[in-house]
């Protein structure tokens, strides 16, 4: 598939909401939200009442899960005036906690990461709901000794259910930018409008190894392809395959960050040429980045 490098780029006229096909007062649609340096719009893509809903687990997840990291590194904000210059910090010192306030570009940041397992409807799983892994990835920060403490508390809160609608969303809005709105068969608007579903039959994910002596590469934040895959229980279907942040966390366990899996829907008459021609919608805008995080959107 060709490579789409681009900073801010607008594709489209769409024409038509990507998620219930009304045609009035729409909206551009950011494929990954602007808050985590998303990129790529589609122009006229969702009316205001869907862009309503997704706002709606799109803040859950850039507030709750990728808030702190957003705040250290100065990603896009709309909010630029009310981004704090410190950001608090709890420590253990001598058996008591105690909150301090550590300058914003020298916090951890910790982020709350899940790797999901594989979706159902790839490895023919049946059975209920299956446990994921959630691990806290620091950023370059202070660390408990050089704050003279003997530990750094740290509390997060993850919402799966707004986590598996924000994939969802993504990889739907990624499938209609190379396949248009008639390209694939759409499964998951029901997830994404309603939160409806069985969102592990769709939604799953995996992780890729680094190799050693890795370092962060910001200059990359976010990587999407559109795959096919033969199943045994929906024949040919469409995926989107979502790497959020690629290398922007190195740990020193052997561990990169997770790849997620969504399937978007059936393949039908129209998926596989549109998939070989690359993105189905014109280039209307390309532009430099604002001031903020030194992050851009590519798929390969």
């Amino acid at each position: 598939m060709s490579r789409l490098d681009f900073k801010y780029t607008k594709l489209g006229p769409v024409g038509l909401c990507i998620y219930c096909g009304a045609n009035d007062e729409l909206t551009d649609e950011h494929i990954i939200p602007y808050a985590l340096g998303g990129g790529i719009q589609l122009v006229a893509a969702s009316c205001r009442e869907c862009a309503g809903v997704t706002h709606k687990f799109e803040g859950v997840v850039g507030r709750q899960i990728f808030g702190p990291m957003r705040t250290r590194h100065e990603f896009p904000t709309r909010h630029k005036k009310d981004r704090p210059e410190h950001m608090p910090l709890t420590v253990l010192r001598g058996g008591q906690l105690e909150e301090v306030a550590i300058a914003r570009h020298e916090h951890p940041a910790f982020t709350p990461v899940a790797w999901l397992q594989p979706c159902k409807i790839l490895d023919g799983y049946e059975g209920d709901q299956r446990p994921i892994r959630l691990r806290l990835m620091a950023n370059e920060g202070v660390t408990a000794e050089q704050l003279g403490a003997d530990a750094i508390q740290f509390e997060a809160t993850f919402n799966l259910s707004a986590f598996h609608r924000f994939l969802a969303k993504l990889a739907h809005c990624f499938a209609v930018l190379y396949l248009g709105i008639d390209g694939f068969d759409a499964w998951l608007l029901p997830l994404i409008l309603k939160g409806e579903g069985d969102a592990e039959l769709w939604i799953g994910g995996d992780y890729r190894e680094l190799p050693p002596d890795s370092r962060p590469d910001r200059s990359n934040a976010h990587s999407m392809q559109v795959s096919l895959y033969r199943t045994k229980t929906h024949g040919h279907v469409c995926g989107v395959t979502i790497r959020l942040f690629c290398n922007w966390f190195v740990d020193p366990a052997p561990f990169g960050m997770p790849e997620y899996h969504a399937i978007v829907g059936a393949v039908n008459a129209r998926t596989e040429g549109r998939l070989a021609s690359g993105p189905f919608f014109p280039i209307i805008s390309q532009n430099e980045r604002p001031t903020g995080a030194a992050v851009r959107q590519k798929a390969d």
